[in-house]
């Protein structure tokens, strides 16, 4: 991780459809900004909330996000995106 600081490259989280492990990847800031690719085909609201949640004290500390969300045919993922980022765009109470 040092290495990765010193060179202020971002390592990206990635959670996809093959993962086994019902825990999501830690983030962990390791450049500039974070880099997040959600890749299941599909997200539950709740888990929308829950991704949200996480990438919210990055945000409020003025760190950037790129997080991308898989590709699909139909634009389902393009309005989870939407969504994901109505739900950081509104006030957040701190914890």
């Amino acid at each position: 991780m040092a290495q990765l600081w010193s060179w202020s490259a971002a390592c990206g989280g990635v959670a996809t459809d093959r993962d086994d492990d019902p825990v999501p990847p830690d983030l962990r800031r390791t450049g500039d900004f974070l880099y997040l690719r959600l890749r299941r085909s599909s997200y539950a609201s709740a888990e929308l909330d829950a991704w949200a949640a996480r990438l919210a004290p990055f945000l409020d500390d003025g760190v950037d996000a790129c997080v991308f969300l898989r590709h699909d045919a139909d634009g389902t993922m393009a309005v989870a995106a939407e969504t994901m980022l109505a739900r950081l765009a509104s006030p957040r109470v701190a914890a």
